[in-house]
């Protein structure tokens, strides 16, 4: 990359012209970087790869659990108390 810079600064090229061919590069760089990136495979069935909340309704999870219930069990009363 350095080398390619250099060729193109001795041939006297316009800034605009020495920005466009860096973003170029580093666009390719980073495009090369995503192409050979691999998924995370676990080791170990024990390995903890991402931690979740148990609830992510806080202190309303309860209710909206009790009312979810009365709607399954009667499903027509739409007025839930």
């Amino acid at each position: 990359m350095v080398s390619i810079l250099a060729q193109a600064a001795r041939c006297h090229l316009p800034a605009a012209g020495l920005r466009r061919i860096s973003a170029s590069l580093c666009a390719l760089w980073m495009a090369l970087g995503i192409a050979c990136a691999e998924p995370f495979v676990p080791t170990d069935g024990e390995q903890v790869i991402e931690r979740l909340r148990s609830s992510g309704l806080g202190s309303e999870g309860g209710e909206l659990r009790q009312l979810r219930q009365q709607l399954n069990t009667a499903p027509m009363n739409l007025t839930l108390d």
